[in-house]
C-alpha cells in the first residue's frame, strides 16, 4: 500500500489502467494467473518509462506491447522493488502461464491495432458515426509549397501544366 501511494497514484493513467487489467483478470482465463501486485508493478513501470504523461489508451497499448514482446518468457522477469535481493515478482507463474499471457497480449495488441479495442474491453462495438467527422477536409491534392512555386518560376514552366503531371 505504501509503495502504491508513493509511486503509482501520482501517475496520470495508472488507476484507470489497473481497473481495466483487473477486469481482464476476471474475464480471461490466461490473465487470472497474473498476481495483483505484479500487475500494479507492471503498470507503474510501463507508465513511468514513458517519461511524460500518456493517455489510458496509450498506456494500455504499451502494456500489451511489453507483455507481447516476450519478456515474461525469455527476459529477466519483473524486478520487485520492495525486496532487498533481486527477485522476480512473477516467479510464481509457470512457463505455460507466461506463454499464455504473452500470446493473449499479442492478440489484444492486434485487436487494438485494427480498431477492435471493444473486444479487449469485453463490450459491444460502438455504432458507426452517422456523419463523417470532417467532410470538408477530404482534399486529396497536395498544397502548393514555396519550393514548387520557386521551381515553376525559375524554369519558366507554366504551373498548370507541371501541376497536372504531379497529381
Amino acid at each position: 500500500a505504501k509503495w502504491f501511494q508513493a509511486r503509482a497514484t501520482g501517475l496520470q493513467s495508472c488507476v484507470m489502467v489497473i481497473r481495466i487489467l483487473r477486469d481482464l483478470c476476471q474475464r480471461i482465463q490466461s490473465w487470472q494467473a497474473l498476481p495483483q501486485w505484479s500487475m500494479e508493478l507492471l503498470v507503474e513501470k510501463v507508465i513511468s518509462s514513458a517519461g511524460f504523461p500518456i493517455s489510458p489508451g496509450d498506456c494500455l497499448r504499451r502494456i500489451m506491447e511489453a507483455l507481447a514482446s516476450g519478456f515474461l518468457i525469455n527476459g529477466p522477469g519483473l524486478l520487485d522493488p520492495c525486496e532487498k535481493e533481486p527477485q522476480d515478482a512473477l516467479e510464481d507463474l509457470s512457463k505455460q502461464q507466461r506463454e499464455d499471457l504473452t500470446v493473449s497480449a499479442q492478440l489484444f495488441l492486434r485487436y487494438m491495432a485494427f480498431r477492435q479495442i471493444y473486444k479487449v474491453l469485453g463490450m459491444d462495438q460502438l455504432p458507426a458515426p452517422k456523419f463523417p467527422s470532417r467532410p470538408w477536409r477530404i482534399n486529396r491534392k497536395r498544397r502548393r509549397t514555396f519550393i514548387n512555386t520557386f521551381f515553376f518560376q525559375a524554369f519558366k514552366i507554366p504551373s498548370s501544366s507541371m501541376e497536372s503531371s504531379l497529381y
